[in-house]
């Protein structure tokens, strides 16, 4: 596993819910801009992305990233409770430190309400509830808010076991404002003294309002990097080392050792420390700065030793010593923590992250903790999980190094700049002219626009022939007036975000050439909003029942093609799957079971999402194909590889699309795949052998991962009646609006380990016809059509083949020919070609041939798949009638 670093960090000023006016996607781009600043890189140079929030809708990620700019990269939401933003941060780590990407951004942001939290579920089951049931049984319930009992009971507790005192609290409480009042990012910044910590209003036990954290607005931003990335880039100067980052989740002891502390993660948050020092080979005194959870002035005092800044029991000793602050052992919380910093939940994690790496930089300003080399987080959030992770200098021998002196490229092309859908938008408007664009500017215009990372582009805008051009990086034409501006202010200026004389007094846009012709751009920005507003409207525009397609067509219309049984329900439902490593799976002896996840691959909203004016795209079309051809060129695949397919399938209109997205056909011609049945048993492809979310149902979470399921089952040979035949390549496509998706690839992972369970054993074919059950059956049907009371012949007119599966697995083959004669029932004589061939098992042949089940259920249940002349097949009706009449004289002989 290779080293990992923090090379860039960013953050907004922390404030009180309500009194920023702008909305999440605006604050959190401010601390993205501020990270890529920081660390001199695009948006388009980092390769994925981990965005942690609490209290939101889905795919805020995705809504806060394209603010900054669209390339498609993968993103991944994060909730964890109050240690999101640390969750987040290990997740990017993880990503670089196992090879699946060289750049990856984490950020986290929240915006909250006013108050205490509260429940936002309450038709369903709260994941703290063990927590509080036990809360009640040990201490009883108050009226006072729910985290503040749990964590007040644990200083109750440390009171009563350590003889900690009302003052240690506060003391906690005094250092974490007085810190604050340096941090310019703190949501408060008042110096209170001792006494009026202690007489502000109770809370709950020991805690008083001011030795509890506040809610909070507010952003923050880490972009990690590889080694390889470091160098390459030139950022050692800038580079801190993660050097170690454990995770850890409640232990039995949090339930069963009736006790508050563990209640709150004591034992969490020791044993993931303990694990972080052993595995760095660092010892807890090796430390000089912690950031640290200090949701409430008694988690901190816990804290210190659960992480072993002092034995068990000391907290009060080591506080009254001043070990805690600037010129003792440690200084924790140097930002002012939770309590006076703030706490907008998923950006907390990574906020602490970014005060550690500007100590360690020596960047702090006035809160700068002296000789800082080796710094401890600790991230903790109730339901339960910690992180902790220890940083270091990466390259201390380079620190001395000024930083921001790379040499500034042009760029080559006008990929990853955030500006290029826009100016494309621009083209469209030119070329069709509705706002007679030519005739309005008459001038060359040249826009020089400079990315987050330092890289120069040149857009010349040229109205003075014809329908005008936009062109990228053309040194030969000289524009008449140039505005000099960076990569996100153009977009403002363009859209109209920001008045053109107000960003050039604001210094964020200059100004060569024409004045005059410079400020015609307020046009320029009624053209591109009026555009923007056009793309914008355009973003607003569990079962087992079997339906005829009539039924179907004819169902209530909910829009445009879609009836209601060509849309997905809503669905609770929960799906579990477990990923293991060779060694894992070797040394467990797993083989025979172990599915292989062949590749994987997660793609975002492109700018031709809004930019194409395609319906199409605006609902994942591009990211879908994008995906599944990087999938495809990765596992050295073709889609006609795959047999089994489990797609997205939310409606049926998704269905069609994605078919062509994925390259299950060509462009266009998904219509005639759905004609020729190559999306079915006995066709191409099987897509959605497990009834899709059409049918299965959407429980949004577990969709995927039931996809998974279904198609490790289908490699498997554990479908049964679903089982595709000689599955041994399947696809998986899940979707996700706002957006992302999924795509991956699976194969049996030892293939000569394998059981051979159904559906993938070599299937015999039987010798005799003895065994079957079906047998008398078919002997039965031999005697009705010699004697013909029933005019067979006449009715039917064909040849029927019925390969029949016994339990053991062993095929016999009946051939019932109609054609000639008084007809014919034949066992396995190959000779003989039916015009259509029933597949079916032993048993469902029985209940298939005396009308027990109806043969168009049947077909749909897959308990008989269908192969040649279907019109023949449905005469299967009258052969079921026949077969009725005759029940009772096969009864009879049975």
């Amino acid at each position: 596993m290779g080293k990992v670093y923090v090379i860039g960090v960013g953050m907004t000023k922390f404030e009180k819910p309500g009194v920023r006016q702008d909305d999440y996607p605006d604050f959190t781009k401010e601390a993205i801009l501020s990270a890529l600043n920081d660390a001199q890189l695009s948006i388009a140079e980092i390769q994925q992305a981990y965005v942690g929030y609490v209290y939101g809708d889905s795919t805020c990620g995705q809504r806060v990233i394209y603010g900054v700019g669209m390339t498609g990269m993968p993103i991944f939401n994060v909730n964890n409770n109050c240690s999101t933003g640390a969750t987040a941060l290990l997740l990017a780590k993880e990503a670089i430190e196992y090879g699946k990407s060289d750049c990856v951004m984490a950020v986290g942001f929240e915006k909250m309400e006013r108050g205490s939290l509260g429940i936002k579920f309450d038709d369903r089951t709260n994941p703290m509830e063990k927590h509080v049931e036990l809360l009640s049984e040990l201490a009883g319930l108050e009226g006072a808010p729910m985290a503040a009992q749990l964590f007040g009971n644990a200083g109750l507790e440390h009171m009563k076991k350590y003889g900690t005192t009302l003052e240690h609290f506060a003391k906690i409480a005094y250092k974490n404002h007085k810190h604050s009042v340096n941090n310019p990012y703190s949501q408060f910044q008042d110096l209170y003294t001792l006494d009026e910590i202690l007489n502000s209003p109770q809370i709950f036990g020991p805690l008083t309002k001011l030795q509890c954290c506040p809610t909070s607005d507010g952003a923050a931003t880490a972009i990690l990097a590889s080694e390889k990335f470091v160098k390459t880039h030139g950022l050692e100067s800038q580079a801190v080392e993660i050097l170690g980052m454990e995770m850890a989740t409640d232990l039995p002891s949090t339930f069963t050792d009736s006790s508050c502390m563990k209640l709150v993660g004591y034992d969490m948050t020791k044993t993931a420390a303990q694990r972080l020092f052993q595995k760095t080979n660092k010892k807890p005194t090796d430390v000089q700065v912690v950031e640290l959870h200090d949701c409430f002035s008694a988690n901190e005092v816990i804290t210190y030793e659960a992480l072993g800044l002092c034995p068990e029991g000391k907290a009060g000793e080591m506080i009254d010593r001043g070990d805690n602050t600037y010129g003792g052992k440690y200084v924790v919380n140097p930002s002012g923590g939770l309590i006076s910093k703030g706490h907008p939940l998923g950006a907390t994690g990574i906020a602490q992250c970014a005060e550690l790496c500007w100590q360690l930089r020596g960047e702090a300003g006035k809160r700068q903790v002296e000789g800082a080399t080796l710094a401890l987080q600790h991230n903790i959030g109730l339901g339960g999980a910690v992180v902790v992770a220890l940083y270091k200098l990466g390259f201390p021998s380079h620190q001395n190094r000024k930083v921001g002196l790379r040499k500034v490229a042009a760029a080559n092309s006008d990929s990853g700049f955030i500006v290029t859908p826009y100016f494309k938008i621009l083209q469209q408007v030119m070329l069709i002219d509705e706002d007679n664009t030519v005739d309005k500017f008459r001038g060359i215009f040249g826009f020089k626009v400079k990315k987050a990372g330092g890289e120069e582009g040149f857009w010349i805008v040229n109205t003075k022939t014809g329908k005008g051009t936009v062109e990228f990086n053309n040194t030969s034409i000289k524009p008449d007036v140039t505005f000099i501006i960076n990569d996100a202010d153009v977009v403002e200026l363009l859209t109209g975000k920001i008045n053109p004389q107000k960003a050039f007094f604001q210094g964020k846009v200059k100004v060569q050439g024409n004045m005059g012709l410079a400020l015609k751009l307020t046009e320029l920005q009624k053209i591109a909003r009026q555009r923007l507003d056009v793309i914008r409207s355009k973003l607003y525009s569990q079962f087992q029942d079997l339906y005829t397609l009539d039924e179907i067509l004819n169902s209530p219309q909910i829009f445009g093609p879609l009836t209601k049984l060509q849309c997905c329900p809503t669905s609770d439902g929960a799906a579990t799957a477990i990923l293991a490593s060779e060694k894992f799976v070797k040394t467990h002896g797993l083989e025979s079971q172990a599915v292989e996840i062949l590749g994987m691959e997660m793609a975002t909203d492109l700018p031709s999402t809004f930019t194409d004016s395609s319906c199409m795209k605006l609902v994942g079309y591009d990211m879908t194909k994008t995906a599944a051809q990087r999938l495809f060129q990765k596992t050295n695949k073709k889609p006609t590889d795959v047999q089994v397919v489990e797609l997205h399938d939310c409606f049926s209109a998704n269905e069609v699309i994605t078919y062509e997205a994925l390259g299950l056909c060509p462009e266009g011609k998904a219509g005639e795949m759905i004609d020729r049945g190559d999306n079915t048993y006995g066709g191409k492809y099987v897509v959605n052998p497990s009834g899709g979310l059409i049918s299965k149902g959407h429980p949004l979470g577990a969709t995927g991962i039931a996809q998974c399921a279904e198609l490790c089952w289908q490699l498997r040979g554990e479908a049964g009646k679903r089982q595709v035949e000689g599955a041994t390549l399947a696809l998986q496509h899940n979707i996700g609006l706002g957006g992302a998706v999924v795509v991956a690839l699976y194969k049996l992972g030892f293939p000569s380990h394998q059981n051979r369970k159904a559906g993938l054993r070599k299937v015999a074919a039987a010798n005799s016809d003895s065994g079957f059950i079906v047998t008398p059956y078919f002997k039965i049907l031999q005697q009705v059509m010699v004697i013909d009371e029933d005019n067979t012949v006449d009715k039917f007119r064909g040849i029927f083949g019925f390969k029949v599966k016994k339990a053991g697995g062993e095929e016999g083959f009946w051939i019932v020919n109609t054609k000639t004669g008084k007809g014919t029932v034949e066992f396995n004589n190959t000779s003989i070609k039916p015009d259509v061939t029933f597949i079916i098992n032993d048993a469902d042949v029985v209940e298939l041939l005396p009308g027990k089940i109806n043969p168009q259920k049947a077909f749909f249940q897959v308990k008989v798949k269908v192969q040649g002349n279907m019109g023949l097949a449905l005469k299967l009706t009258e052969l079921q009638k026949i077969a009725r009449q005759r029940l009772d004289v096969i009864r009879s002989k049975l």
